[in-house]
């Protein structure tokens, strides 16, 4: 199968935007243009950035959060000391 654009074979050019190849089944133009775009979503790198930085402020967060728990009794009795001396 050829494009009638460039007349490469499809599989080979599976990026190409101008090529328009004339297929006998509408099948195989479904088939081509998912390939396209999984073509396409395995070499785009745009989101990675965004998705470690979400990773790093989770990791950021899940450390507060635990510091957290485990001063919380302590900063409680310094409270009810200090609550106690004004009684």
């Amino acid at each position: 199968m050829a494009c009638s654009v460039c007349q490469r074979a499809v599989w080979e050019n599976p990026l190409a935007e101008n090529c328009r190849p004339q297929f006998g089944s509408w099948r195989i133009a479904v088939v081509v243009s998912l390939r396209r775009f999984a073509t396409r979503f395995c070499i785009d790198c745009r989101g990675a950035t965004a998705i470690e930085y979400a990773m790093i402020a989770v990791g950021i967060s899940v450390a507060i959060v635990a510091s957290l728990a485990a001063l919380s009794a302590a900063v409680g009795d310094k409270f009810d000391l200090v609550a106690g001396a004004f009684n």
